[in-house]
């Protein structure tokens, strides 16, 4: 059972073409694409919210921090993941994120400290 679709769309999931391309996130995209933006596991399901962006001295995103919620919203976790790992889906013009992990493996990954910059 999914968790909401990620096309966030009223259209039925049975109209919708069954390929998706995965493609690593280019430079020249807003970091406002990918602040608070929802991601998905490989199974399209929601695993967690990107609520953080760590930068390094370069200027350049090395750090995505996403939380994680337990059941009905409870038990939020945040854990840090490297950036590369984030990739863009793409179907019928609309694009989400996808993280190559499940949501049971970010919630038992070390959680992110946000006032040390580093997983506790």
């Amino acid at each position: 059972m999914r968790n909401q679709d990620p096309l966030q769309t009223f259209e039925s999931r049975a109209n919708l073409p069954r390929s998706k391309k995965e493609a690593p996130l280019q430079s020249g995209r807003s970091t406002s694409d990918i602040y608070k933006a929802d991601v998905y596991d490989n199974a399209e399901d929601k695993i967690g919210e990107v609520t953080d962006l760590v930068v390094n001295k370069d200027g350049n995103v090395t750090t995505a921090v996403i939380s994680v919620y337990g059941l009905l919203g409870v038990g939020k976790k945040d854990v840090a993941v490297p950036f590369k790992d984030l990739k863009v889906a793409s179907r019928d013009g609309k694009d989400w994120l996808v993280l190559n992990q499940t949501k049971e493996e970010l919630k038992m990954a070390p959680a992110y400290d946000k006032k040390t910059n580093s997983q506790m």
